[in-house]
């Protein structure tokens, strides 16, 4: 059955720190004056916040014999981190947490419109990073695929898991940009929190080397071999 496209209207939340929004305060002489703007807060050396938002969303969807199939407002937050073992950064637990409720679904439907309220939220990345050498980094846990310069169109979808290990090595310059190699599961569809996927990290079914290029300073391309079981 062919379907109409879908339509989204899409609202981020972003929050903005309040220094960049007051007025300078003029302080007294015998105040030290606070550290400069540039200078990362203390917290920083062991806890990495790297993304927090929450986006809004309608989303309609009507078949061609005229059946509406959606017609709903949706919610997601999202909540990406690391916390950092080395004032170098180069060993880390990196985790990631969002709405949705299985393998291709990052969003929960806030009960405006057809379906009801929905509030996952789960952990669907932990893993432990580690880049001994510059550009030589070594992942394991619950990890994420690695698309190059893919999109959902021809790849996994932005909101698929796995669990597994990864070495990926990584030049600044040059014509080679990239080379990773991944091992392990994928599947547990339905179940986003990595904590229930993680003791099948021992049953291998997915394996992938990806290699990226750049054409230029303007152009980037990449080329994979993916294998999954079954497929």
């Amino acid at each position: 059955m062919a379907f109409r496209p879908v339509v989204f209207i899409a609202l981020c939340v972003f929050v903005t720190p309040a220094s960049a929004q007051s007025p300078a305060v003029l302080l007294p002489k015998d105040q030290p004056a606070p550290s400069s703007a540039s200078d990362p807060p203390a917290i920083r050396r062991w806890f990495d916040l790297q993304n927090v938002h929450l986006m809004s969303r309608f989303r309609w969807v009507e078949a061609s014999d005229g059946r509406l199939t959606s017609s709903t407002h949706q919610w997601q937050p999202n909540c990406r981190g690391r916390v950092l073992f080395d004032s170098e950064a180069r060993y880390s637990v990196h985790f990631n947490a969002n709405s949705g409720s299985h393998f291709v679904s990052g969003w929960n439907n806030s009960g405006g419109g057809i379906g009801e309220f929905a509030g996952d939220f789960n952990i669907r990345q932990v893993f432990l990073a580690a880049e001994p050498v510059r550009g030589l980094e070594f992942q394991i846990g619950g990890l994420y695929p690695v698309r190059g310069e893919n999109t959902e169109i021809s790849t996994y979808d932005n909101d698929a898991y796995l669990v597994g290990e990864r070495v990926t090595f990584r030049r600044a310059e040059g014509a080679l940009s990239q080379v990773a190699a991944t091992l392990g599961h994928i599947g547990d569809y339905r179940t986003p929190n990595v904590f229930r996927r993680l003791d099948a990290m021992g049953d291998i079914n997915y394996g992938q080397v990806l290699v990226g290029a750049r054409l230029g300073s303007l152009t980037s391309v990449s080329a994979d071999y993916t294998h999954e079981d079954g497929r």
